[in-house]
């Protein structure tokens, strides 16, 4: 098999809604019983769905792997989409937020996939690190396609509650706000650069 994105539509769109064409929410199998759509984080075919010939032996590479053991825990999905997914999770017993990208999805305007736009945002929070506020990078890496980051998670408030804290008509100053700008900015620069 090539390297192309391969792509088995299962879901339906239900007879009662005729071309206004919005998506259903679950699988029908043949009898149009209503079964849940598993979005879990490997691929699986349901057992009534007909897998075509030439593609058995990529399934049975791909099963292989999604048996592999991650080294995070993926507790709930925030979001999900074909281009890939935001969890919440555990690396160890620290809680994290896990983003996982899946390649030849999603593409921009630039036409970098999602995979192209998760390793730029690991690039910049690489150059961040340990800047107040911004999460830290935990691991990154690949399993079988998918490009995983686990991201630090932490407790803050809202940009307006930062901002009027630090005002200075109430007593501290901007410093720690403008120098995170100013290195943001240079990480910013750096990344749109190379």
């Amino acid at each position: 098999m090539g390297t192309g994105a391969i792509y088995l539509p299962l879901q339906a769109l239900p007879p009662s809604l005729g071309r206004s064409w919005v998506p259903d929410t679950h699988l029908r199998d043949p009898k149009g019983n209503v079964v849940p759509d598993d979005r879990a984080l490997s691929f699986s075919v349901p057992g009534w769905a007909p897998v075509p010939n030439f593609l058995e032996s990529w399934l049975q590479e791909v099963s292989a792997v999604s048996q592999v053991a991650l080294p995070f825990t993926i507790d709930s999905a925030l979001t999900h989409s074909n281009a890939g997914g935001v969890y919440l999770g555990r690396y160890g017993d620290t809680p994290v937020i896990i983003k996982e990208a899946r390649p030849h999805a999603g593409l921009d305007l630039n036409w970098a996939d999602a995979v192209d736009r998760l390793d730029r945002e690991r690039e910049v929070l690489e150059g961040l690190e340990n800047l107040p506020g911004v999460p830290n990078v935990l691991y990154s890496g690949r399993h079988w396609e998918h490009l995983y980051l686990v991201e630090s998670t932490s407790l803050g408030s809202s940009s307006r509650t930062g901002f009027t804290t630090t005002s200075p008509a109430r007593g501290p100053t901007l410093e720690p706000v403008t120098s995170g700008l100013h290195r943001v900015t240079r990480c910013s620069l750096r990344s749109e650069l190379s």
